[in-house]
């Protein structure tokens, strides 16, 4: 069914592997990343995202440069949901997308990934960010990060109470 000619079949065929997500299924969706039609890039992306799988990063960032905004969004989304932090540095570019709903999903996804940073890694990323005037990112982090961010940044302000 995913090598179908009908777009529509090899859709539906990704969203029953994303109701059952294992290794096999991730083995299945990453040649449809090649797909001609968006929405089937878009739903196997989506399908590797669920998965959580870090060996789908790699064959996920390519996506990023996708010419469909949508497949850039639904990217950034997955890569956030998988949280590896071998994303950060593909999904920064995408903070200046033309799109307004890519650049979200970017802020977003860089919020996810921030929870599996280590302290060092998480204080240059938030610096890097305000360095080149990224607050909507910065925003993403602080909110997911919460007191961490805190401890983090303001080790003075967060002793203090």
């Amino acid at each position: 069914l995913l090598k179908n000619k009908k777009g529509l079949v090899r859709l539906a065929a990704i969203l029953t592997l994303i109701l059952t997500p294992s290794e096999r299924a991730v083995e299945l969706l990453i040649p449809l990343l090649k797909d001609k039609k968006k929405f089937v890039r878009a739903a196997a992306t989506a399908g590797l995202g669920s998965s959580r799988s870090e060996r789908a990063v790699e064959h996920l960032t390519p996506l990023l440069k996708d010419r469909e905004v949508f497949v850039r969004r639904v990217t950034c989304e997955s890569l956030g949901m998988i949280g590896s932090d071998g994303g950060v540095e593909h999904i920064i570019p995408l903070l200046k997308d033309e799109d307004i709903s890519v650049r979200r999903a970017a802020a977003g996804a860089l919020g996810e990934l921030s929870r599996k940073l280590k302290e060092d890694d998480l204080f240059s990323l938030v610096k890097r960010l305000h360095k080149v005037g990224q607050e909507e990112a910065v925003d993403k982090i602080k909110k997911v990060q919460g007191r961490r961010f805190l401890k983090i940044l303001c080790p003075e302000l967060s002793r203090q109470g």
